[in-house]
């Protein structure tokens, strides 16, 4: 069985799967009483589902494809008001998870209002005569919408085997947006219409490389010594994936990731000179595996065929900068020209959308849609999460907002993506489930 995140206990470990329709069951010094193990078990296996489902962005690839029977979105906020409201009616009933619930909102109030604060400005500020409000307002309701899904979540994972639940779902949201990314290797074009670089279910190149290390960050399991295997592999088909995307700021994210999982290896207590040794021979092995996994994909991956991809480019003697540098550039200069002219209020929500090139930036784009008022809230969301957890001393958790602020800096739609959304909620939720020793379900 495998175990869920670094943050929770391994005595507070529960497969969703393995809570059946019995009276009791033990799960070390966690005991889990049930009278509807069986109801309980399928709302974890749903939840679970779900969140693969959405972080995965497997969600938005069907929706594109015309599959979906409603938007994603609309999708996503129905499931988690479900799932949200068992959890509540729940704790209702159940004072340890009530407990839980006030733990978890208490103790990421900091969280809250940031994300609060940027869900406001980004109605209030909708108001302003240069709004974006094309596309019936889609890029204004974007934002409150994620923070309505982020405070679900939250209260979805009071419950603990919810939480558990969640985490699963987190795994299963990494071998899917991995897998799909890999899989675009062989079949190029298969999810966008870009034949010179992987993407996956993403769409995009660079936000494939970004959804990937962020959901590698948030199941790595850091330090836990029979599991260093494991996260070597998670880290390898994180690299494959990245290296298909051909994405720079992906490099830079994948380093982030490796960085944090070393540094909590050689700061584990138990990590020794000889345990060391051991690690650096597993490490070699895994790099042997990586380089004829690349090498495999190569030459038999007909994405790495044509002149137009960046490796043929290096291979060739030719900049690998094929011009969308130079673009980007200009379109900071371009954001950084209308922040000068509204810096404190901005010029209203979803005004980038009308910039020729989008700024890839997300802290340019709150500057420029919602002045210094939502800058700075995006940023003391960021900043207080990685407080936090470091406080906690969740590694995973402060990877995974590392990763953020990185990727913030070339992606301009990252906090309004479930990727991003649903895993922080899961990981603070996470933070609070270590002080349950006996939970009782009624």
């Amino acid at each position: 069985m495998l175990y869920c995140s670094p943050y929770l206990r391994p005595s507070a470990i529960v497969s969703p799967m393995s809570i059946v329709a019995e009276d009791t069951v033990q799960a070390s010094s966690m005991s889990v009483t049930s009278r509807s193990g069986f109801f309980w078990r399928l709302i974890g296996l749903a939840v679970a589902l779900a969140v693969g489902f959405f972080t995965s962005i497997l969600d938005l690839t069907l929706g594109r494809a015309g599959h979906m029977p409603v938007q994603p979105t609309y999708l996503a906020l129905l499931m988690v008001a479900v799932f949200a409201t068992f959890s509540l009616i729940n704790a209702v009933k159940n004072r340890s998870q009530w407990g839980t619930l006030v733990k978890i909102f208490g103790g990421s109030a900091p969280q809250i209002f940031s994300y609060s604060f940027i869900a406001a400005f980004s109605l209030l500020f909708s108001a302003f005569p240069q709004a974006f409000w094309e596309d019936s307002g889609k890029w204004i309701l974007l934002i409150p919408y994620g923070y309505v899904i982020w405070i679900g979540t939250l209260i979805i994972v009071s419950h603990p085997l919810l939480a558990v639940s969640a985490q699963y779902g987190l795994r299963l949201g990494f071998i899917l947006i991995s897998s799909s990314v890999i899989y675009e290797i062989f079949y190029p074009g298969s999810f966008s219409n870009l034949l010179s670089r992987a993407s996956g279910f993403a769409g995009n190149s660079n936000f494939g490389a970004l959804a990937t290390c962020m959901l590698c960050a948030a199941v790595l399991r850091y330090g836990e010594k029979k599991h260093r295997l494991l996260d070597l592999c998670c880290l390898s088909v994180t690299g494959i994936a990245v290296l298909a995307t051909q994405s720079r700021s992906g490099m830079v994210e994948f380093a982030v990731v490796i960085g944090f999982w070393g540094l909590a290896v050689l700061l584990d207590k138990n990590f020794s000179v000889k345990e060391a040794g051991r690690l650096v021979i597993l490490a070699l092995l895994t790099l042997l595996l990586l380089i004829f996994s690349v090498r495999f994909v190569f030459e038999q991956g007909s994405l790495f065929s044509g002149e137009g991809n960046r490796f043929a480019r290096i291979l060739s003697g030719k900049s690998v900068d094929d011009g969308s540098g130079d673009e980007r550039v200009g379109a900071a200069k371009d954001a950084l020209r209308l922040i000068a002219e509204a810096p404190f209020f901005g010029h209203g929500t979803g005004h980038t959308r009308t910039m020729r090139v989008l700024p890839h930036n997300q802290y340019l784009q709150q500057w420029v849609n919602n002045g210094l008022c939502g800058l700075l809230a995006y940023l003391t969301l960021l900043v207080s999460a990685w407080i936090l957890f470091y406080k906690k001393r969740s590694f995973a958790g402060m990877t995974f907002i590392s990763v953020s602020i990185f990727g913030s800096l070339f992606s301009h739609n990252l906090h309004d993506q479930r990727s991003f959304i649903i895993p922080l909620a899961i990981l603070l939720g996470g933070l609070f489930q270590q002080s349950l020793d006996r939970v009782k379900i009624k």
